[in-house]
This record gives structure tokens, C-alpha cells and sequence, in this order.
């Protein structure tokens, strides 16, 4: 038997109709992202939400609901507070806020190394990652000495200057 152009057209319509429809029927189609972090999947945080997980389309109140870090926390430690509304305020616009430094820079990876260190969360941050010294004084309510070495040598300061000059390295880019 051999297939022709007139049969073909008919043929896909219909595995398209069955394979949408079916998805349908299933409950797996989905046309919007959920901000639902991944579980950890084995280990002692097991079924967890896992920080590293979390992406730059996340607001911080999408990080508040996932890992009861409050957004006032959130935006104290990110010098956001002063914003319209800091639950509303994703993630990836601290890249935009404060640019690329000179020795690394503050986004998505500083938000997901904050919220592992709130929360008590395993988590290696990338290598350029900082945080911001308002995250620190915030961290320091939280954690002893000893886990508070790692960030404190990887701060940075965001005072207006600070703000000023990754305005102008993220401008010359």
C-alpha cells in the first residue's frame, strides 16, 4: 500500500487532533509556566523545594510562597524596598538594577544563594555571584559566625556610587 498526498494531509490533522485533544483530556496540557521550584529528590531535604531552581521570572513573592522567605526580607537584603511594590519585582532585574561589576555581579544566583542561606538550604552559588551588604545585616538576624564566612567574602557594597558605577559598565556594554 503505498501513501499518497491526498491521505497524508488527513492523517497528520488527525494525529494532531488525537495528540492535542488526548493531552487535553489527561490534564497535561499546560500554556503557562507554574512557579514551582524542582524538590531536592533524595538526601536530607528530600521533597524540599530546592533553591537552585529558582528563575529570573520569579517575583519575590513567587520565592515568598515557595520558601516562606518574607518579601520584606527579600527586598531589605536586596536594597529593593524603596520600589513600588517589592512583591512584584522579579528576580532578573537586579541585573538590570546593578549591572556587571568588576568582580562579579548581583542576580538571579545571588537571590538563590540568599534564599539557601535564609532557609538553611544546601546551595553553590557560581563563582562571580555576590551579595549585596544589605543581605548580610539581614543574614546575620539568622546565622551564626562560622556560616556567615562564605558570604561575607563575597560582598558587596551598593551604595549610590556603587549604583552609579554599574550604571556605567552596564551602559559601555
Amino acid at each position: 500500500m503505498t501513501l499518497r498526498s491526498k491521505h497524508i494531509v488527513p492523517i497528520v490533522l488527525a494525529a494532531f487532533i488525537v495528540g492535542i485533544g488526548g493531552t487535553m483530556i489527561f490534564n497535561l496540557w499546560q500554556t503557562t509556566s507554574s512557579k514551582v521550584p524542582a524538590t531536592y529528590t533524595s538526601g536530607e531535604f528530600a521533597g524540599e523545594y530546592n533553591p537552585a531552581d529558582i528563575r529570573g521570572s520569579y517575583s519575590f513573592r513567587d520565592i515568598e510562597e515557595a520558601f516562606a522567605v518574607p518579601v520584606a526580607a527579600l527586598a531589605a537584603a536586596f536594597a529593593v524596598d524603596d520600589t513600588e511594590n517589592p512583591a512584584a519585582f522579579l528576580s532578573k532585574s537586579l541585573e538590570d538594577l546593578y549591572g556587571v561589576m568588576e568582580n562579579g555581579e548581583v542576580g538571579t544566583d545571588s537571590v538563590r544563594w540568599f534564599v539557601a542561606l535564609y532557609t538553611g538550604l544546601p546551595y553553590s552559588p557560581e563563582e562571580d555571584t555576590l551579595l549585596p551588604s544589605t543581605a548580610l545585616s539581614v543574614l546575620q538576624e539568622r546565622l551564626g559566625e562560622a556560616e556567615l564566612e562564605a558570604p561575607r567574602a563575597k560582598i558587596v557594597d551598593l551604595s549610590a556610587s556603587t549604583r552609579a558605577a554599574a550604571d556605567r559598565a552596564s551602559s559601555k556594554q
